[in-house]
């Protein structure tokens, strides 16, 4: 009877032992790091960005504008279709609100709807608005009589009296330009034509066979997928006012 009493202090003791013992092993664990099994994890709070050397935010998402055309453009490009491509590599297109040529190539899909070069120019005064819409080029001239009584270089005919030119010249003579036309390009100075620096409008003049397709619309808030370049200002006083300076020809004198 005596070793039965023993017995059953002993193990009442074993067991208090055991249960202090698990008390002082969960007071030294980080409990609340552990989620039962088939619960929601803890919401976290995300880290704050990171600034690097130069100030820009590391981890922010970064504003990248891949190039492509405005929508009403491509639009109006499904008109080029395999035949028109075999003798044609480019589209135009005019914006007249913001005065800018962009010249399109074929993309991967053989869209034309790939931007590869833009030009200033100046489309026509709210009184003789340059005409809107698809059209097709004919003829191009080297030399083109204009209204006014005044001359263009590099012509290409869009459709009508309406053509890509140079700014006018007084005569048929690439010293006479008319410097104070010259210095508007970039803005809506023309009698409906749509004028560009000498070399633009000879570049074009060189990739428009007949038939090319020139799209003209008003593109007021449109953003484009080129940037406009910027025209060179002409002194009046300079000797060399009466050239265009990015004219090709040898004997321009602001090629010395």
């Amino acid at each position: 009877m005596k070793h039965t009493v023993m017995k059953r202090v002993f193990a009442v003791l074993l067991m208090v032992g055991m249960m202090v013992s698990c008390f002082a092993m969960a007071s030294a664990l980080d409990l609340t790091s552990l989620v039962p099994r088939g619960s929601n994890p803890p919401v976290t709070q995300p880290e704050e960005p990171t600034t690097t050397n130069n100030g820009t935010v590391g981890d922010a998402i970064k504003d990248i504008f891949i190039p492509s055309a405005p929508d009403q453009v491509v639009e109006a490009f499904g008109a080029a279709d395999e035949a028109y491509a075999k003798d044609h590599e480019y589209c135009f297109a005019v914006n007249t609100s913001q005065n800018i040529v962009i010249a399109y190539q074929q993309d991967e899909d053989g869209v034309f709807s790939k931007p590869v070069k833009a030009f200033i120019c100046s489309c026509g005064k709210a009184e003789s608005p340059t005409k809107k819409g698809l059209f097709r080029t004919s003829d191009r001239y080297m030399w083109r009589a204009l209204n006014g009584g005044v001359w263009g270089q590099y012509a290409t005919r869009i459709t009508g009296q309406y053509l890509f030119h140079s700014v006018p010249y007084e005569k048929k003579d690439p010293s006479t330009l008319e410097t104070a036309e010259y210095n508007k390009l970039g803005t809506n100075a023309s009698a409906g034509c749509i004028r560009l620096a000498a070399i633009d409008a000879k570049w074009i003049k060189n990739r428009c066979p007949e038939g090319t397709l020139v799209y003209i619309y008003d593109g007021t808030g449109i953003r484009e997928p080129l940037a406009r370049p910027t025209a060179q200002k002409i002194d009046p006083n300079s000797p060399y006012a009466g050239w265009d300076p990015t004219d090709p020809k040898a004997e321009n004198p602001w090629k010395a």
